[in-house]
């Protein structure tokens, strides 16, 4: 991936450890909320797939990813985006793995560079699903924010 990106990874805490459950409902939340304004930017793409390979701790690019971008976009194919981010959700018990799964879609959502009522929708039904309240959303952006801002 030439493009620049935001690396999103920066902002899964220290000492998160997901299960493969876990990271896989994780990553696709992530796809979803960089995919619901309607375009996947090369800055997003190559954020995912860094993202994609820190979460299943292996590179995936070129066939690979891909592939898993279209068995992502398969799920919501027929069917409501917020019907499947309540099927993951129920994958996300541990309010650290929720916690987590907000950040990341969170900083996915930074990395266009853009803001739309489509993303702002997508994250309040995020907040719902997930049972995080909106105070906590501010302070779990805050962490998005500073995490993003530390140098390497």
């Amino acid at each position: 991936m030439s493009a620049p990106h935001i690396d999103v990874t920066r902002v899964i805490a220290a000492g998160v450890d997901l299960t493969p459950a876990e990271a896989e409902a994780v990553l696709e939340i992530a796809y979803l909320s960089t995919v619901v304004d309607g375009r996947l930017t090369d800055e997003e793409l190559a954020s995912f797939a860094h993202l994609a390979a820190r979460l299943r701790k292996k590179p995936i690019e070129g066939a690979e990813l891909d592939k898993l971008l279209d068995a992502f976009a398969a799920h919501v194919e027929h069917r409501d985006v917020d019907e499947r981010l309540t099927q993951l959700a129920g994958a996300l018990g541990r309010d650290a793995a929720r916690r987590t799964a907000y950040k990341v879609a969170f900083a996915m959502a930074l990395c266009d560079l853009a803001s739309s009522d489509d993303e702002a929708d997508f994250d309040d039904t995020l907040l719902d699903v997930l049972g995080i309240p909106v105070g906590d959303a501010d302070e779990l952006e805050s962490e998005v924010y500073a995490a993003l801002d530390e140098p390497e």
